[in-house]
């Protein structure tokens, strides 16, 4: 607005978390308008379980999997009732950190958290 002393286009003004957040969207929609899996893939939900929730947008080239942790603490989730989507996979890239994540076993999430995988 004119005469506001905080521009979210031009990051003046902002406080540290609004800058965070701000470049956390951008990766993260950034990302998202580039995987046509996203918007055109098939979906496969997992029922929650121990306060977690599992799913995957997935087609012919591209897995993504999606883990939310409502927990307060870590949890260690096993990845073998996912086998039918991830087939023997063993490997994933987290989108926004672009680390990488051994899946052949189990995979820690943070409390209250969500991850992006892409399947690798």
């Amino acid at each position: 607005w004119k005469n506001d002393p905080v521009n979210a286009v031009s990051g003046q003004g902002l406080t540290p978390e609004q800058k965070d957040m701000q470049n956390y969207l951008k990766k993260l929609l950034n990302w998202r308008k580039n995987n046509p899996v996203i918007a055109n893939g098939k979906t496969l939900h997992f029922a929650p379980f121990n306060s977690t929730y599992v799913y995957f947008r997935y087609d012919k080239e591209q897995t993504v999997m999606v883990v939310m942790n409502k927990n307060d603490q870590e949890i260690t989730l096993p990845t073998k009732r996912f086998a039918e989507v991830i087939k023997g996979r063993t490997k994933a890239v987290e989108v926004l950190s672009g680390g990488e994540q051994n899946i052949s076993m189990e995979i820690k999430v943070p409390a209250r958290s969500a991850i992006i995988y892409e399947i690798q």
